[in-house]
């Protein structure tokens, strides 16, 4: 499996001289999970599906987020026993964020409100992806815009703009600037 993981970078291709942003992404996921001991299997892919959104195609089916949230608690208890010392808290924040997001999914707000927080209070400690905490920021404010709460829904979707260089960021400002516009406007 390392080998595969080590690989993914050499099938990258260039349009313009530029990578394709999701590529580079999973390239650099691909490297980490390619050298280092101590992760939890599923954990690359829970994080490629969503990067790739498959957790809101998913959204309808109760029964596969309810399946992967298991999946997901199984990870935290793993990781939690076997901490690597590196990757530790990013890992365990990525974990807290989809956690978060199959909560939502399952409309229990207020339990998947504390996981998206507590990705962002762990914001200091990330050593690599920081990209958790725009998009917890992001998953919140969603979560807020579907408890009709707009102006917690908007403060966090503005907060998304603080953030520069990250993974993805390009994808989630795009989806930060469609979610601010569907949100009503107060008088």
């Amino acid at each position: 499996m390392n080998s595969l993981f080590l690989s993914v970078d050499n099938l990258r291709i260039k349009i313009l001289g530029t990578s394709v942003p999701i590529e580079k992404f999973v390239a650099e996921k691909g490297q980490r999970y390619g050298t280092t001991a101590g992760w939890f299997t599923a954990q690359p892919i829970l994080e490629f599906i969503y990067g790739w959104s498959g957790f809101r195609v998913m959204s309808k089916r109760r029964d596969l987020i309810s399946a992967w949230l298991s999946i997901i608690d199984k990870g935290e208890q793993l990781l939690q026993e076997n901490l690597n010392e590196e990757y530790g808290i990013d890992d365990i924040s990525l974990l807290n964020l989809l956690k978060g997001l199959c909560l939502k999914y399952l409309s229990k707000y207020l339990m998947a409100e504390h996981y998206f927080n507590h990705v962002i209070q762990k914001e200091k400690l990330l050593k690599y992806d920081h990209y958790l905490v725009p998009y917890s920021y992001y998953e919140l404010g969603i979560l807020y815009y579907l408890r009709g709460d707009y102006a917690s829904a908007i403060k966090n979707l503005e907060n998304v703009k603080n953030y520069k260089d990250y993974s993805m960021e390009a994808r989630l400002q795009f989806r930060t600037h469609i979610a601010l516009e569907q949100i009503p406007k107060e008088n």
